[in-house]
């Protein structure tokens, strides 16, 4: 960082307020926008997408029972329980939002409001923390610049879809975590005089990256991406970059083990799991420590000092070794949270899931996607390598160069996985600050109040907001997008009443209900019964036994619903219809959906005509 900047701080810096307010009005335009156009249905009491419900019933589970290492919702996967990887830190920040409201409402109420607006508030500061980010990669200091690209960059589709009220998720947690990371490791690598600070910074990144990774461990990949860039930056410079990489490997293995034993349970901390923080996790930040370790000690006797081709060779040779000892140890290791995942149930259910798809353009609704999901990066990458090839002597070489490494590990995911395009989508949008900064310079020395203008607008929408433009005109799938307000068109929400009127055994136990296994978490959340399925990778038998459940012929699907003591099967064919009418006419479905009702099943009526034209309803007659 420039000495002046480090002297002086945020703030004291010249003009910096107006552009943050800037940025902070922007943020509250795009919330007010999303609730009054009808884009987040917060309003209607809903929430946007299944995960938002069960991570209500989960915290809702934690405040009744409060047992903090019990992960498992014994009314889902019925009747044995299904056990989810999500870990707690996500849990508390909702909590303590709820603790807030909690004078002014009921506790239920207050999660749910809590949950609704977390990642709205995420998202502000997802905007402020992109504006430090982002500032070791100007050659000079422009906060109206960073305030604009910061702004600009969170209303890119893949993020703000994530960050609007009603999403009670631990995305824009994990996207600011990421940007903090990052942030630090570039600031370390813009560096200063004072090289205790850039070792302050990067234990704090290592830290962060192992706070991020038990938020989830997606974001161990960000991790070692950090670990590389401050790698690259010893193999070419050598000499305070060795200790500042054991710096970083400390921070994580420090912070990954204290979040080990506070996320499991004493009996459960040598668990193996790829999906949640585990013993492997925290192997994988000791090898990092390891490699370092090994490497300052080969530096006693090697002079390492002066010579980048001996340094490359040193720690690829200590990251090759320390690499295969730990696939030995963990051969499912690179497999990453996918492994997971059962193979039973991929073609069911996990390779049709939106965000698990890739941005390869394929066809024109694949370039579309591409365009609106990574688009600034046809500007961006282009701008940075310019960069990196045209001012190799700027004080913000050395980040930018680091950035490009964090680019080149993400960039690849989100091609292949669009769950990870707002990652490389806020790197991109940093790198092109800088663009704008130089805009805004053009603009203040031109003479035409038309000129100043353009150079301030024209070059703003042309890299961010073009390609979303493009990608929208190109998507052929739009105009058949479902976009009420409620989204789904099966409105849990208007059945649960009556399905909480309609209880087993006279009252005396919850029911058991076979449907979709989207629709199980807002089950869960608004009635007190049971669901079989849920969309959740760890969920296998339960996500088997919902589709084979409808999508069998009999006798196959009696006996399912037998097994799973089934009181209820619940059809939406507005939006489970293409989930089961794949395997033909014989199957239990196709005759429910055509009224050839088997005499085990009973039609409920429900007596209300907007549900009944929504909803098919049979009961299980039992002897």
């Amino acid at each position: 960082m420039d000495a002046a900047l480090s002297r002086r701080g945020w703030a004291s810096l010249s003009g910096a307020t107006p552009p943050l307010l800037f940025a902070a009005g922007v943020w509250l335009l795009l919330q007010v926008a999303a609730l009054a156009g009808g884009i987040s249905p917060v309003g209607q009491g809903l929430l946007i997408d299944t995960d938002s419900y069960m991570k209500l019933v989960r915290i809702e589970s934690l405040l009744h029972t409060r047992d903090w290492f019990d992960s498992g919702i014994a009314r889902s996967n019925a009747p044995f329980g299904e056990t989810l990887h999500w870990t707690r830190l996500f849990d508390v920040i909702v909590i303590l939002g709820a603790g807030l409201l909690r004078p002014f409402m009921e506790l239920r109420e207050a999660v749910f409001w809590a949950g609704a607006f977390v990642s709205p508030l995420l998202n502000l500061a997802l905007i402020f923390a992109l504006v430090w980010a982002a500032r070791p990669l100007l050659a000079k200091l422009s906060i109206e610049a960073l305030a604009v690209a910061a702004v600009l960059t969170v209303a890119q589709p893949s993020i703000f879809s994530y960050s609007l009220p009603g999403r009670a998720d631990h995305h824009v947690l994990l996207m600011l975590l990421f940007v903090l990371l990052v942030g630090m490791v570039l600031h370390a690598l813009r560096g200063g005089p004072d090289e205790r600070l850039d070792l302050r910074r990067c234990a704090f990144a290592g830290a962060i990256a192992g706070l991020g990774v038990w938020a989830s461990v997606e974001l161990l990949l960000a991790a070692a991406a950090a670990g590389v860039a401050l790698g690259v930056a010893w193999v070419l410079e050598g000499r305070r970059w060795l200790r500042i990489n054991l710096a970083y490997a400390a921070g994580f293995v420090a912070s990954t083990g204290i979040a080990l034993p506070i996320e499991r349970a004493p009996s459960d901390l040598l668990t193996i799991e790829s999906d949640r923080i585990s013993v492997m996790q925290l192997a994988a930040a000791a090898a990092l420590l390891a490699v370092w370790i090994a490497i300052a000690a080969a530096s006693r006797f090697i002079a390492l000092s002066g010579r980048p081709v001996l340094r490359l060779a040193g720690a690829g040779f200590a990251a090759g070794l320390t690499g295969a000892l730990l696939l030995a140890a963990f051969p499912n290791f690179l497999s990453g949270p996918i492994g997971a995942v059962d193979p039973i149930i991929r073609a069911i259910w996990f390779d049709k899931v939106g965000e698990m798809q890739p941005l390869w353009p394929r066809n024109g609704d694949g370039a579309a996607a591409l365009l609106k999901q990574l688009g600034i990066g046809l500007a961006a990458l282009p701008f940075l390598a310019w960069l990196l090839l045209k001012e190799r002597r700027d004080p913000a070489f050395a980040a930018r160069l680091g950035a490009l490494v964090v680019v080149a590990a993400i960039l690849p995911v989100a091609l292949a996985h669009q769950r990870f395009a707002p990652y490389a989508e806020m790197l991109l949008g940093m790198a092109l600050a800088d663009l704008l900064r130089r805009a805004f310079e053009r603009a203040s020395a031109a003479a035409r109040p038309v000129s100043r203008a353009a150079w301030r607008v024209l070059p703003a929408v042309a890299v961010f907001l073009g390609p979303v433009m493009i990608g929208a005109k190109l998507d052929t799938n739009a105009a058949m997008a479902d976009t009420s307000p409620a989204g789904p068109t099966c409105s849990i929400k208007e059945l649960a009443p009556f399905l909480n009127a309609f209880a087993a055994d006279g009252g005396r136990r919850p029911l058991t209900i076979l449907a979709m296994i989207d629709i199980g978490p807002e089950l869960l959340y608004r009635t007190p019964h049971r669901v079989i399925g849920t969309p959740y990778h760890r969920n296998t038998a339960g996500i088997r036994d919902s589709y084979a459940g409808l999508a069998s012929a009999e006798p196959e699907a009696r006996r399912i619903l037998a097994a799973r003591q089934v009181d209820l099967v619940l059809l939406c064919p507005k939006t489970d219809k293409n989930f089961y009418l794949g395997e033909g006419g014989d199957s239990l479905y196709s005759r429910l959906l055509r009224g050839d009702v088997p005499g085990w099943l009973a039609p409920v009526p429900l007596r209300d005509p907007p549900l009944e034209s929504t909803f098919r309803i049979f009961r299980v007659v039992r002897p």
